[in-house]
């Protein structure tokens, strides 16, 4: 009865010191793939989540209906108030917590070794997305199901087991290697009773079969790769974030030389066979995938905790526990920072309707770190209620000559100052006369040849393009450059020289660092003047990056 009793003492203060820990996460905010997976998750319908669940392969467009419903659910319940996503992902890996101590005490795992254990579960710093970015709700939500599958299947409830094997293969399809870990089980603790993991194979066997034969674009992040330099990457990356320090990992892989029990080839066999597919994907590599794989290095890590003292086990948990809140305060400061410029993002582009309710078409420049092109296109999604046209502005170059005709938002981000500025163009808007460098500067003015704006200037590459409006009666044209000490160190003297419609009309040498503001007679008609910007000589500031040409601050005719 004591024994219980500090069992339950134990299990309540390690619930809440991991709310206490991770409060910081409900101050978070969505990242790209939840706004782009909320833009449509709630008009899917209920057929079709029963659909997807029921077909026995892998989805070509990666729907899975598990994780997907918790989004549908969410998203109609909470709407977009991130504090609930947050919460479900905690109450399940919380629940899930829960079942690791309860499968190690099934293994014959001592108290000591399964409370360690699941504490090691509860607190893996190294995978803190998994509970702190719903994105990954899916890896959760496999764990669940990876965990009740295999609770039953060493209870003999085997139809039971293989109805949550196939909740796991639904919530992410690494689960399917739980058919190798249940034959495992069988080998090492089991009657070997290999008929009963033929169901388990069959599904396994059509998971893995139907994510071969599919084609993914050479350049897709989904694509796999089989080859000896991939995995050497890949193992690489997930050894050394398996535990807070590189080599603590590789020390774990070596536990069997240390501790010989089963139960510790067990659980880094199941950790590797759940691993295994994660290896052969080199473009979706993350830490928080290694939420299911460790369900079973905990396994491993609670066998050898068992052969501790208890003082000892105190110890290391009283080590453990510290270390991991201080790399989780790191990782809060880092993660919450990026949030903040997410939910800036999020909150300008909710506004858009208001101002913009007939534009269709939109394009960036610029955007928050770790906040990927399809966050931005989802959170449009999201607040017009439609589909819409998302471009960057380094693809303005391959537009159609009609595109700034029609109505256009450009999305402006200012990394300085971690702000989003929303501006456009009306349909048939004429041109400026004069263009100023700035956050809201036209950039349908810009031709090919500009880097991103940088405060009051922009880089040209060697050879630029753009355009104005030359207004009736003025032939003055001005083009204003900075050039920095740095720049003129490199290239100690500059020449820019202005083309317009095809035909030189000035040039401007500097060789000392400042602002050089060059004037020149451009007569012609009043209307559009196409602009040529050359820059000699190129500066290449390193052999990896392209090379530059003149730091423009405003340009056109006065």
């Amino acid at each position: 009865m004591m024994r219980r009793f500090l069992v339950a003492v134990a299990v309540t203060a390690a619930v809440l010191l991991f709310l206490a820990a991770n409060r910081g996460a409900y101050e978070g905010y969505f990242s790209a793939d939840d706004l782009d997976t909320l833009s449509w998750a709630k008009s899917v319908s209920p057929g079709e989540f029963v659909r997807e669940f029921l077909k026995p392969f892998y989805s070509t467009s990666h729907f899975r209906p598990v994780g997907h419903l918790a989004y549908h659910v969410l998203v109609r319940v909470a709407g977009f108030d991130y504090r609930a996503y947050v919460a479900f992902l905690h109450a399940v890996h919380m629940v899930n917590a829960l079942l690791v101590l309860i499968l190690l005490r099934r293994f014959q795992i001592s108290w000591q070794g399964a409370v360690f254990g699941a504490f090691f579960f509860l607190f893996p710093v190294a995978v803190a997305d998994a509970f702190w970015k719903p994105m990954y709700v899916f890896d959760v939500l496999c764990a669940l199901g990876v965990l009740l599958a295999l609770l039953t299947y060493v209870s003999g409830r085997t139809v039971l087991a293989l109805a949550f094997f196939w909740l796991a293969c639904k919530s992410k399809e690494h689960a399917a290697m739980l058919a190798l870990v249940l034959a495992g089980y069988e080998y090492a603790f089991g009657g070997r009773r290999w008929r009963k993991l033929i169901p388990f194979g069959v599904i396994a066997a059509a998971f893995v079969t139907s994510a071969l034969m599919q084609r993914q674009p050479p350049d897709s992040s989904y694509a796999t790769r089989f080859s000896i330099p991939v995995l050497v990457r890949t193992t690489s990356f997930y050894v050394s974030r398996m535990l807070l320090y590189p080599y603590l990992g590789v020390a774990a892989l070596a536990l069997p030389r240390f501790v010989n029990d089963r139960r510790v080839w067990f659980g880094l066999a199941g950790f590797a066979f759940l691993l295994g597919p994660l290896l052969t994907v080199p473009g979706r590599l993350s830490p928080a995938y290694l939420y299911v794989p460790l369900i079973f290095l905990s396994l491993a890590l609670a066998t050898a905790a068992s052969r501790l003292s208890h003082a000892a086990a105190a110890i290391v948990l009283l080590i453990w526990i510290p270390l991991n809140y201080a790399h989780l305060r790191k990782y809060r400061r880092t993660e919450l920072t990026l949030a903040a410029d997410r939910r800036e993002y999020k909150a300008v582009v909710d506004h858009l309707p208001r101002d913009w309710p007939d534009t269709k078409q939109f394009v960036y420049d610029g955007r928050p770190e770790d906040f990927a092109a399809w966050g931005i296109l989802g959170a449009l999604r999201i607040a017009y209620s439609r589909e819409v046209e998302l471009i960057s502005m380094e693809q303005r170059e391959q537009l159609p000559d009609d595109f700034w005709t029609r109505s256009v938002v450009v999305l402006g981000w200012n990394p300085a100052l971690r702000k989003l500025t929303a501006f456009g163009r009306r349909e048939n808007q004429p041109d400026e006369t004069y263009v100023t460098v700035s956050q809201t500067m036209p950039v349908w003015q810009l031709g090919r040849g500009w880097y991103p704006v940088e405060g009051k200037f922009r880089w040209t590459k060697p050879e630029a393009e753009a355009r104005v409006r030359r207004p009736e009666g003025t032939t003055r044209f001005e083009v204003s450059v900075l050039a920095g000490p740095d720049y003129i160190k490199r290239v100690q003297r500059a020449r820019i020289r202005v083309f317009a419609d095809g035909v030189e009309v000035g040039s401007g040498e500097h060789s000392a660092a400042g602002w050089h503001v060059y004037r020149f007679s451009a007569p012609g008609p009043a209307g559009t003047v196409r602009l040529r910007f050359v820059t000699e000589p190129p500066l290449q500031p390193n052999p990896w990056d392209s090379p530059l040409g003149s730091a423009v601050g405003g340009f056109g005719f006065r």
